[in-house]
Formats: C-alpha cells, structure tokens, sequence
C-alpha cells in the first residue's frame, strides 16, 4: 500500500505542478496606453481589465527573464497590438515595483527598452526581456 501511495505522490508532483500566474497590465503609464508594461502584479482576481493578459515568469540569468503570455488570457485586441508583428516592443524602461522584485529575487529590477523576439508555443506566447 505505501508505495502506491508513494508513487502517486511522485506522479502528482512531477505532472501537476502549480504555476504562479502574474497579472500583467500592457500599456504605458499613467493612462496604460503605448507599448510597454503598465503593472505586474501577482495575480489573484479571476476577472481582469481589457489591458490585463496572465502570464508566468521564469528568472533566466542575471541578465534575462522569460514572460510565458498565456494565450488563453490574450485577448484579440490585445494580440493584434502587441504580438501579431512577432515582436514585443517596449519603448521605455520599465521598472518592477519591489514586491515583484522580491518575489522573483531579482538583483536588477528594470528591463531595458528594446523590440524583443516572440516566440509562438501551443499555449503561450514567449518573450525574453533583457535587464
């Protein structure tokens, strides 16, 4: 009986592993308009504005890190603004505010401005941001 248990255990473990889903506002602030990051948020609300996509976010190195836009969170509007070119465009710095900073265990929380790659996978749309 306990190494079924076990084995269980293990297969939920490695097969159903929980994601921490971020909320991430498009838009430039104040008004959340242009091309860049208006907030990340850690995300808690099941409803979300028209600007607002989830998205999980992986530390790379100390220089990159990886935004996994879930594509069941992107709406059409949003896609063609932001993702339908193949790049993703942040025309200014953006600075994490310091719980997300601290959250991810970020040594440098600013991303620089630049015109980012996005790559296409079965449910998320993958960029990676230089910081």
């Amino acid at each position: 009986m306990k190494p079924i248990i076990l084995f269980f255990s293990l297969f939920i473990l490695l097969f159903f592993k929980t994601e921490n889903n971020y909320l991430v506002s498009l838009g430039k602030s104040p008004d959340c308009n242009g091309f860049n990051f208006c907030n990340v948020s850690i995300s808690s609300a099941e409803s979300r504005k028209e600007n607002e996509v989830l998205a999980t976010i992986d530390v790379l190195d100390e220089k990159h890190i990886q935004f996994n836009f879930l594509k069941r969170s992107v709406t059409d509007k949003l896609f063609l603004k932001y993702f339908a070119t193949g790049n993703f465009l942040l025309d200014d710095d953006y600075t994490f505010n310091e719980d997300i900073c601290n959250t991810l265990e970020l040594k440098k929380c600013t991303l620089k401005k630049g015109k980012y790659a996005i790559s296409d996978e079965y449910d998320k749309y993958v960029v990676v941001f230089v910081f």
